[in-house]
């Protein structure tokens, strides 16, 4: 045990204020020291007015000359034995005697071979850089200037070739970098109301807009040179800006703030509910968390009168790693000790990983000794004991609650799938139409060269006017994609059966044996009434 810890250990035991060689003897009866050292009292006096002159984790006070006390009891501090105590002593002064060297073996010190400093020097260096380095104006209004002096339109690369002149741009500055910047300033002007100021022409030339071009004429330019998509009008920049939000937006933030409050409330809670456990149960439940942690194995190697010592494995990645855990009773804060007999006990324990796990805060000193040597030491303590029984759902109940608002995404979408649609609507509709009007011209021609060639008779001309009704009825059909729809009348059916005996080449119309006015034909040979009177 060190010098400041059998300190503190006697001043509690004692629990009054106590000097510095008070305290050494009583430090070297009990048997607290693990080393004493030529001159135990001021070892330990130089020690505790070091610790008493710290800012933070200060657990002794000095109360008055050579007497140390703990702040917690709340005694007034002597600031003037505390200054005493800081200042060091005065060493005797040397004796003048011969030196031992000759004053050639002892060179004096020369600036010019001393090697500058260190992180000042750098910082100077870099102050001056900044200086020294000039900062250039934006690319817009380094080519309005520009553009407004010319007497003529300028392309972009000429444009920066001037600009790099007059020192008002990088030479390392490409022309799609100016012209990004350009369209960029012209979108910001249109969406605030205003006129863009720059045009770029069919020739790749840049120039000042002072005409009435609506701007969206003014950025198809920009946007055909760049290959930047143009959505209603307004080329897409990168990152498309995000709208005002709403007052469901302000709702939704509300919720979140309020859900990570109450989780803090939460933690803070669970804090004092395991500082207020027994040692029994609050065994148990650590044992449970680190169940849902994912420790497996958990095996109780030894019990003290600071707690058990317990041997687990967990699996981390691909690593297999076994643990050293210990833990602590009580609601007292984790000393630096606890972490020394918890690394000790990992070298009995071949483990790669130690674990502390206290309700109590980890002081200074010890989160110093976890993280000063190998192996690593993990303190689970006070808050960070309560967000682990968070994280594993130990301890606590998790409630869920649904938090809504408006997806523009989904609505995007929608559009898109609506938009496209409509394109396809319209492009059948046009197919259609043009379908319809070739089929028209195919009718007329044929109409026309039917009319020269009717010296057929009646039936040819039936024939014709059933086939042309057939196959417009087969197109009509066709064309609004039913098919059997409806019937035929009597008339088109015999017309329809005209045309195809007229086209298959039979005869045109079949009159009825014994009609008035139509003569039969010979009857055949050896048939009755061989003559005819």
């Amino acid at each position: 045990m060190t010098f400041y810890e059998a300190a503190i250990r006697v001043l509690e035991a004692e629990k009054r204020p106590l000097t510095a060689p008070e305290i050494t003897e009583r430090c070297i009866a009990q048997g607290l020291l693990s080393h004493v050292g030529k001159n135990p009292d001021e070892t330990l006096r130089s020690r505790l007015g070091v610790m008493a002159r710290r800012q933070r984790d200060r657990r002794v006070t000095v109360v008055g000359p050579d007497t140390f006390a703990l702040s917690e009891w709340g005694l007034p501090e002597d600031a003037e034995a505390a200054a005493q105590m800081g200042q060091a002593e005065e060493l005797p002064p040397l004796e003048e005697t011969a030196p031992l060297r000759t004053v050639e073996r002892h060179p004096g010190i020369r600036s010019e071979g001393a090697r500058a400093g260190g992180r000042p020097e750098r910082k100077r260096r870099r102050a001056e850089e900044d200086r020294g380095r000039r900062r250039l104006p934006p690319l817009e209004e380094v080519a309005f200037e520009l553009l407004s002096e010319a007497s003529e339109p300028l392309t972009a690369a000429a444009l920066l070739e001037l600009a790099v002149s007059r020192d008002l741009a990088s030479a390392e500055l490409r022309p799609e970098k100016l012209l990004l910047a350009l369209v960029a300033e012209n979108q910001r002007r249109i969406d605030a109301g205003r006129r863009p100021h720059f045009t770029l022409s069919q020739e790749g030339t840049l120039s000042l807009d002072r005409s009435e071009t609506p701007p969206e004429e003014i950025q198809a330019p920009f946007a055909t040179a760049l290959q930047l998509p143009v959505e209603d009008g307004r080329v897409v920049l990168g990152v498309p800006e995000r709208a005002e939000p709403g007052p469901e937006a302000a709702a939704v933030s509300a919720a979140r703030v309020a859900v990570r409050e109450a989780r803090r409330a939460a933690a803070r809670a669970l804090r004092s509910q395991l500082a207020a456990l027994d040692a029994g149960t609050f065994e148990r439940a650590c044992i449970k968390m680190l169940h849902a942690q994912g420790f497996r194995e958990l095996k109780v190697t030894r019990r003290s009168k600071e707690g058990p010592l317990i041997s687990a494995r967990r699996r981390d990645g691909s690593l297999e790693l076994r643990y050293t855990i210990r833990i602590l009773r009580g609601a007292a804060g984790v000393e630096r000790r606890a972490v020394q007999e918890c690394r000790r006990e990992m070298g009995h324990g071949s483990a790669h990983l130690g674990l502390l796990l206290a309700s109590g805060d980890a002081r200074g000193e010890a989160r110093s000794e976890a993280l000063a040597q190998s192996p690593l030491v993990l303190l689970w303590c006070g808050e960070g004991l309560a967000d682990k029984f968070l994280e594993s759902h130990a301890g606590a109940r998790v409630i869920h609650a649904e938090l809504y608002e408006v997806d523009p995404a989904f609505f995007q979408a929608a559009a898109r799938v609506a938009a496209e649609v409509r394109e396809r609507r319209a492009e059948r509709r046009r197919e259609r139409a043009e379908q319809g009007g070739a089929e028209d011209a195919e009718e007329a021609g044929g109409e026309a060269g039917a009319a020269p060639g009717g010296g057929e008779g009646p039936a040819a001309e039936v024939s014709a006017e059933g086939e042309g009704g057939g196959e417009r009825k087969r197109r009509r059909r066709r064309r609004r994609g039913r098919r059997g729809r409806g019937g035929r009348s009597p008339e088109g059916a015999s017309a329809a059966a005209g045309g195809e005996a007229a086209t298959q080449g039979g005869p045109a119309a079949a009159p009825e044996p014994g009609a008035p006015g139509e003569a039969s034909g010979p009857p055949p040979e050896g048939a009755g009434g061989e003559g005819v009177q």
